[in-house]
Order: C-alpha cells, then structure tokens, then sequence
C-alpha cells in the first residue's frame, strides 16, 4: 500500500497524502513497521474485519483492507484522501504486492 500511495503522491502531491505517508513510511525505524505505530494498529483492524476467514495472502484482501483504511483516515481523522480514493487502483496495487514477493 505504502509503494502505491507514494507513487500517487509524487504525480499528484498534496498535504493529506503526504502527511498520511510520513505516518506509514516503513522506512524511518529500523523494525520496518509504520512511522506511527497507531496507523500500523488501523490498518491491522482493517485488514482484520476485511479478510473475515478468508487467507492471508490475498491481493484481493490486501486491496480491500488498503481501500478500507483509506476511507477510515478520510472520514475518522479527516485526511482529504477521496481523490486518492477514488484514483487507488487494483492494477497498481497488484503490481506492487507482486513486485514485494
């Protein structure tokens, strides 16, 4: 997800996204979680109530939960994420998921 927003925010900069960036940036810690160990618990909740049972490994889960958590920063903490949003594509996130494998 990270790879995919980063790639959006350097064609289509803008506050929110790189704020929501700076909170994810795995590559700030040496542990390689989330800069804000809260957004890491956020988006475990969405993926959690996304996958409901089905596997882990799952690019489709994944996208869900991306998308989910999305809308959670947008609505819950007011994130102006909606043109991302709306811009946040499968190709793209499967493209990432895959080239991380």
């Amino acid at each position: 997800m990270f790879y995919v927003i980063d790639a959006y925010y350097s064609a289509h900069p803008s506050d929110s996204v790189g704020s929501l960036l700076g909170d994810l940036n795995p590559f700030l810690f040496k542990d390689s979680i989330s800069a804000d160990p809260a957004a890491y618990d956020d988006f475990c909740d969405c993926f959690a109530k996304t996958a409901k049972g089905r596997e882990v490994d799952d690019v489709d889960v994944g996208y869900q939960a991306a998308k989910s958590f999305l809308q959670f920063y947008n609505d819950e903490f007011g994130f102006e994420l909606e043109n991302l949003i709306r811009d946040f594509s499968y190709e793209d996130y499967k493209k990432a998921y895959h080239s991380l494998k």
